[in-house]
C-alpha cells in the first residue's frame, strides 16, 4: 500500500462542490496546530506534500490529495481562539456539510497527546458518531512526551473521548511513529468500503428484477424508491458516482416494467 506517489489534487471552499472520483475518501480532522499536515506528509513519505503553517487557523479549505488507492481529504483546523465567531460558525457548517455529503471510508480524528481533548475535539467525535462514520483517534506529537507518560496519557484521552484504547493510535510525524498502524487501519477501512459497495450493487440487480413486476411510484425519486426498502443505505450520503450508477440502472426498471406491461397486455 505504500507503493504510490501521493500528490495534491484540489482545494474546495465552503459552499463549493466537494471533490469525488469514486475512490474511498480518508478524512483527516483536528484542531489547528494539531499536526495534520505533518501526519499527511508522514503517510505520503513526502515532507513537502501538505504545506505546514506557522499561523494556526490559516487553512480554511478542504484539501484533497491523491494517495493511489484512496483520496485523502485534509479538513480545516478548528478551535483557534483568534478566529471570529462568524468564521468559526462557517467552518462548523463546512465540516457538517462535508461529513453529511461525502462518502467517507475512514476519518482520522487527530488530538494532541500533550493535552486533554478540548470541547471541539469531543464535538468532532460526536459528529463522526452522528453520521456513522468509521474513525480512529490519532494522538499526535508523541515524541514531545517522555515514553513513561505516553500510555497513561493515551488512556486519559481515550476515557475523555469515551473510546476504547484500541480505538486510538499513538503517532509522531517527526519520528515516524504510528505510520504503519495508520496505513493498516486505512487499508482495512478501504476493504470494508469496497465490500459494502459490492453488496449495494448486488442488491441493486436483485431489486431491478423484483421491481420489473411492480408498478412505479409516480412522483417519488428513483433513489427514494430504492432506499425505501433497502437496508444497506446509511443515513449519510452515498458516493456521487454510485448515485449516478444507481439512477441509471433504476431508470432501466421503468423501461423493463413498460415492456412487460405491454407484453402482458398483448397476450
Amino acid at each position: 500500500m505504500e507503493n504510490f506517489t501521493a500528490k495534491f489534487i484540489t482545494s474546495v471552499a465552503a459552499g463549493g462542490n466537494f471533490y469525488s472520483d469514486g475512490r474511498p475518501i480518508i478524512a483527516v480532522s483536528g484542531r489547528s496546530n494539531v499536526g495534520k499536515s505533518s501526519l499527511i506528509n508522514m503517510l505520503a513519505g513526502n515532507s513537502k506534500l501538505a504545506k505546514t503553517s506557522a499561523d494556526p487557523g490559516r487553512t480554511r479549505l478542504v484539501n484533497y490529495f491523491d494517495f493511489g488507492a484512496f483520496l485523502l481529504a485534509d479538513l480545516p483546523g478548528y478551535g483557534f481562539a483568534k478566529v471570529s465567531k462568524e468564521e468559526k460558525a462557517k467552518w462548523a457548517r463546512l465540516l457538517e456539510d462535508f461529513f453529511a455529503t461525502q462518502n467517507i471510508a475512514l476519518s482520522l480524528a487527530l488530538v494532541d497527546i500533550r493535552h486533554d481533548p478540548t470541547a471541539d475535539d469531543k464535538q468532532m467525535i460526536n459528529y463522526l458518531y452522528h453520521y456513522a462514520i468509521p474513525f480512529v483517534a490519532v494522538a499526535t506529537k508523541a515524541d514531545k512526551l517522555p515514553k513513561t507518560k505516553i500510555k497513561p496519557q493515551m488512556m486519559r484521552i481515550a476515557a475523555s473521548l469515551k473510546l476504547g484504547i484500541d480505538d486510538m493510535i499513538c503517532s509522531s510525524a517527526e519520528k515516524g511513529i504510528g505510520k504503519k498502524e495508520i496505513l493498516t487501519v486505512i487499508h482495512t477501512a478501504i476493504k470494508a468500503e469496497k465490500e459494502r459497495l459490492h453488496l449495494l450493487q448486488r442488491d441493486l440487480f436483485y431489486m431491478l428484477n423484483a421491481l420489473a413486476d411492480r408498478r412505479p411510484c409516480i412522483g417519488m425519486p428513483l433513489v427514494g424508491q430504492f432506499a425505501q426498502f433497502h437496508p444497506r443505505i446509511p443515513e449519510r450520503a452515498i458516493d456521487t458516482h454510485f448515485l449516478e450508477f444507481l439512477n441509471y440502472h433504476i431508470a432501466l426498471y421503468f423501461k423493463l416494467f413498460c415492456i412487460k406491461s405491454q407484453f402482458q397486455h398483448t397476450v
